[in-house]
């Protein structure tokens, strides 16, 4: 029997696609199809008759472009996979430096202007607001018996440190800092907080982060994206590539086998 999978996400998406073209002969027991929207524009989709339907153009056609497919019939499907979230510990690190007071040395000790609290409303927000998010409450919506299962956005590549821009500015002050437990402390609560809501997150995989909230640079150059179309771009280090893909899809595949996760009676 064949397990049949719906990857949905906005153009984090594309490297797990990409992995999925070189690795699916290897695979005959499951079946993925994929579908994407750049950004945050997810949140033009609604539920519609058992389906997730856009509601923009924009999205239909990019819908068309990976699934070959308008719409997706979430009855079709023995799991789900939502890509890029705005969760992980990188993304923690973006909110926590909203509140921390400016030219502290690292962020050991780091003086804050708000308390935990404020934190995760802040950091709750953020997620709730976005594009896997949305997708996630149409999902529990039409109270769908298959898994649910969820990857953060990826962690930027290591390389920004280097790039003399304002994000890499940005990254450098928490890459070269020590005490990663107040991040891990507010991923791990948003988790939770995910969990709850049905939904199963899966973490980056280990081998490709470095320096505790980066990526290493293997796995992110010439990355393509939903977001560029067909060109690749050497100094993307936000996007990761078919290398990365492959290495969430595997993770992906071992918890599916953890579950003994089986193909539904009503998709038979």
């Amino acid at each position: 029997m064949t397990l049949r999978g719906c990857m949905i996400g906005n153009s984090h998406v594309t490297c797990m696609a990409q992995a999925w073209e070189e690795i699916a002969s290897y695979h005959p027991e499951i079946a993925l199809t994929f579908f994407g929207s750049p950004g945050q524009t997810l949140t033009g989709t609604v539920l519609e008759n058992g389906c997730i339907v856009p509601e923009s153009e924009k999205i239909r056609r990019t819908f068309e472009m990976m699934a070959k497919q308008d719409r997706i019939v979430l009855k079709d499907y023995d799991f789900f996979v939502l890509v890029g979230a705005r969760a992980g510990v990188g993304v923690v690190a973006q909110i926590q430096r909203l509140f921390q007071l400016r030219d502290q040395p690292s962020r050991a000790g780091a003086r804050y202007l708000a308390s935990d609290a404020a934190f995760r409303a802040a950091l709750w927000d953020y997620y709730a607001t976005g594009g896997i998010s949305h997708v996630a409450d149409l999902l529990r919506a039409a109270d769908v018996e298959a898994p649910i299962f969820c990857f953060s956005s990826p962690n930027a590549d290591i390389r920004v440190k280097k790039m003399g821009n304002a994000f890499s500015g940005f990254y450098a002050e928490y890459a070269e800092a020590p005490a990663l437990a107040p991040l891990t402390r507010m991923e791990t609560w948003l988790a939770r907080q995910m969990r709850d809501r049905g939904l199963i997150p899966l973490p980056q995989p280990a081998e490709t982060v470095v320096e505790d909230i980066m990526t290493e640079s293997r796995y992110s150059i010439y990355a393509d994206t939903l977001a560029r179309g067909e060109t690749p771009d050497q100094d993307d280090v936000r996007h990761m590539n078919a290398d990365y893909g492959k290495l969430a899809l595997r993770d992906l595949f071992a918890k599916i086998r953890t579950m003994g996760l089986q193909p539904l009676v009503s998709a038979a």
